[in-house]
């Protein structure tokens, strides 16, 4: 009887990790399918063309998804095991208007792909550099989604963050590119609609949760 009840709670566990990252998955799709057809496109002026598009996905999805699923993954922790997708859709909706902050964001993004397409290839020190630039990104998007999901936003709290907390900042962004780029080189394609996010997210806010505004005593001030 205990070992069954164990076995049902992970199973709830494990559902309630999935509808998080499901609907994750389904906002992106067809923005994983922009980003194949644009890595893998020869012709420079439908390149820039294509990339327009995929800067507008990934303001309007990638980013205002990501703050979904850590409030997702918030909810999770308030209510228990359960289901959410509709919980990371309608967070979704709420953060997808914001433009001014997501686009910036995105055109950044979109100035790497442009990097990495036409200059990167042959460059081990532009893909170095390149590289930098897309982690200190992932570490702001990540922490900005964190403290937006907490509401508790403000670019004097993602400062406070970065510099109070820059070892779990970086092993959480870390995280994120290992459980993304994982099914790329391991071939495990299904994990990125089963849990690479919504894991990652879970990941994260348990090194930041209770340490977004005062700093580790281990860690320089």
């Amino acid at each position: 009887m205990k070992n069954k009840k164990i076995l049902l709670e992970a199973g709830n566990w494990v559902w309630s990790l999935f509808t998080i990252n499901l609907a994750w998955f389904l906002l992106n799709f067809p923005l994983i399918l922009m980003t194949v057809i644009i890595w893998n496109f020869p012709m420079k002026m439908n390149f820039f063309m294509l990339n327009t598009v995929l800067i507008g996905m990934i303001m309007f999805f990638l980013i205002p998804s990501i703050t979904a699923v850590f409030f997702g993954i918030k909810k999770w922790g308030e209510r228990g095991n359960g289901e959410y997708f509709r919980t990371v859709l309608k967070c979704w909706w709420d953060q997808a208007f914001d433009m001014k902050l997501n686009g910036t964001i995105a055109i950044i993004i979109g100035f790497i792909v442009t990097g990495l397409k036409f200059f990167g290839e042959n460059s081990i020190m532009i893909q170095s550099e390149l590289l930098m630039i897309s982690i200190f990104i992932i570490m702001f998007i990540i922490t900005m989604s964190f403290l937006k999901a907490e509401n508790n936003y403000s670019l004097s709290n993602v400062l406070n963050i970065t510099i109070h907390h820059p070892v779990r900042l970086l092993v959480g962004a870390i995280t994120f590119i290992t459980l993304i780029g994982i099914n790329t080189f391991l071939k495990l394609a299904f994990l990125i609609m089963i849990c690479s996010v919504s894991l990652a997210a879970l990941i994260t806010t348990s090194l930041f949760k209770n340490a977004s505004l005062k700093p580790d005593k281990g860690e320089k001030e």
